[in-house]
């Protein structure tokens, strides 16, 4: 069968377009470093391209709430550390005031001192992590004092945050336990009646009673600080998990989408000569065409 100039002519022309549109998806590929740019380009690795994105942005999600659990129970933490350290300077001023060799002033020194920790450890156990109460659940404040007074106003609320699909985690401990209210002598109570004792003198009542009192709060307080680091810790290794899992996700992304770019070279340098040999063998065409008219 004769073939035809025209179908030469077309056959070439089909060469020049292939090799273009070779051309073309190579540099693609090349610029935006990716094989797939559209579904059309590989629908079963688009799509579990985007099952697998979808997953990663779940894990993001898990990530911001465990990374705020963690903000939320360090400031915790600090606060606690804070609320011992003025226990401890209770205590130094409560045997100050206990030793008979002292004079009246300087346990009314101890006294004025007492008064001002009182204030202090008011506005630490009312402490707040952006608008939420650190130690009050779901209310606004732990405490409040009236009149010289007192009183747990916080709520026994569970703070929780989804830091895995599977995992809730509680962030929050209960002012009320750790600061006293829910045994009776909350630590606001126990030093008021220590500056009572310090002013009227009762050395017994400061040397024993006091002292003991104290010591249950300094150990509530420390509870209240074991419950916060262990829960910060796992919180903190369900971050790395995550993390792990967020990393290999985005690994298994790359290698669905991502071009490999030295193959993509190669294929642009042979989609060039490619395109040069069908303009060449077209150019001939062209000339015979021209000979044969002629």
């Amino acid at each position: 069968m004769r073939i035809s100039t025209e179908q030469i002519w077309q056959s070439s022309l089909a060469d020049v377009q292939n090799s273009t549109t070779r051309q073309a998806q190579a540099q693609e590929t090349i610029t935006s470093g990716r094989r797939i740019t559209r579904i059309s380009d590989d629908p079963t690795a688009a799509t579990r391209s985007a099952e697998l994105k979808a997953a990663a942005e779940a894990i993001d999600q898990y990530t911001r709430a465990g990374e705020e659990a963690v903000a939320f129970m360090n400031a915790q933490d600090r606060t606690l550390q804070s609320v011992l350290n003025r226990l401890g300077r209770v205590e130094e001023l409560t045997l100050v005031a206990a030793n008979d060799t002292v004079t009246p002033e300087a346990r009314e020194i101890a006294a004025l001192e007492l008064e001002e920790i009182h204030a202090e450890l008011i506005d630490l156990v009312n402490s707040r992590h952006g608008d939420k109460s650190l130690f009050g659940g779901f209310q606004d404040s732990v405490v409040d004092d009236v009149a010289g007074t007192v009183n747990f106003v916080g709520d026994a609320g569970e703070v929780l945050r989804r830091i895995a699909k599977d995992q809730v985690m509680q962030v929050n401990v209960e002012g009320e336990a750790v600061f006293g209210f829910s045994s009776g002598r909350n630590l606001f109570e126990v030093i008021n009646d220590i500056v009572l004792d310090a002013r009227n003198a009762n050395l017994t009542s400061l040397s024993d009673l006091r002292l003991v009192e104290l010591e249950a709060l300094r150990q509530s307080v420390s509870n209240g600080l074991g419950v916060v680091g262990t829960r910060t810790a796992r919180v903190e290794d369900t971050l790395q998990t995550l993390a792990t899992e967020h990393d290999q996700l985005e690994s298994d992304v790359s290698d669905l989408v991502d071009a490999d770019i030295v193959r993509a070279s190669i294929e642009l340098s042979e989609a060039n000569f490619a395109y040069e040999a069908a303009l060449a063998a077209t150019a001939q065409i062209n000339r015979t065409s021209l000979l044969n008219y002629l």
